[in-house]
């Protein structure tokens, strides 16, 4: 091939989805990767939590032990003699405890041998390199992750800023930069006012899109697209319109269409919607 030939105009480049998604326990990371186009590959790094996608047809598990098994999964799926269009990494989080497990092996060292700083750098250059190749497959990729908490003057369980996915920094600026949208997964509770005059409290899964001071986020879309700063029930379908610039012309109805209900809100604040600057 010509190097010519590798030159497309931009509406050629092929439009696969590459995301990270992360957000603490039990907000829907991998309910919404679960919605993604089948048939879908799962890999699930220690976390067995898939229980939630057990009738979702088109799905199949990997569960990963070792940095050996992802390497020769990568080099299934490039192959291409495979079915899938999607591959989910079930977390990237998880993922980093065994590539440090497989670098201190390499310097033959236990598990629970004392880290070095330059036990941290290895790590980071063997994730950063493979992260790249799965988000380079002709394939929707998803990494996971778990969100970053830390102890902030002494009282736990207390989030800092920037809040983001529980990586290093390192492999973390890799992966912020390398996907096209980052996404946090969590819950709201909204008070409602029901017909009959009566206060319910109504619990909603949430996907944070839009730009945000403290939690991190990035959509890459054409310039004066609508961006909401939230959508409640993240499917694939919708942030699909999203990143093409459709979610004031389909999405957005159909956003519109599930907070309709019998139950108005009752003090819960409007989700603001932000566009992009053109």
């Amino acid at each position: 091939m010509a190097i010519q030939d590798k030159i497309l105009p931009v509406g050629e480049i092929p439009g696969h989805l590459s995301v990270l998604a992360w957000g603490r326990s039990g907000t829907g990371k991998t309910t919404l990767a679960g919605d993604f186009p089948k048939p879908l590959l799962l890999i699930d790094v220690r976390e067995q939590g898939t229980g939630g996608l057990i009738n979702t047809p088109g799905i199949d598990i990997f569960p990963l032990e070792t940095w050996e098994e992802l390497q020769e999964l990568y080099w299934y799926l490039s192959a291409g003699e495979h079915p899938y269009k999607t591959v989910v990494i079930d977390t990237v989080t998880q993922l980093q405890d065994i590539a440090m497990e497989k670098v201190l092996r390499d310097e033959g060292k236990t598990i629970d041998s004392l880290i070095t700083q330059s036990n941290w750098g290895a790590m980071a250059k063997v994730m950063k390199s493979w992260m790249l190749s799965f988000r380079d497959l002709p394939l929707h990729t998803v990494f996971l992750a778990q969100d970053r908490v830390n102890d902030v003057d002494g009282f736990t369980d207390q989030m800092v800023p920037e809040v983001g996915p529980r990586l290093s920094p390192s492999v973390a600026g890799m992966l912020n930069a390398a996907v096209k949208v980052i996404c946090q997964t969590f819950i709201q509770e909204d008070v409602r006012r029901g017909k009959d005059n009566r206060v319910h409290r109504v619990i909603t899964y949430r996907l944070r899109v839009g730009p945000h001071p403290l939690y991190l986020t990035k959509v890459r879309q054409p310039r004066g697209c609508d961006l909401p700063s939230d959508i409640v029930d993240p499917t694939f379908e919708k942030l699909e319109a999203i990143i093409h610039g459709q979610w004031g012309q389909s999405a957005e109805g159909e956003e519109s269409g599930d907070n309709a209900s019998e139950e108005q809100p009752s003090n819960s604040p409007s989700v603001p919607r932000l566009k992009r600057k053109a």
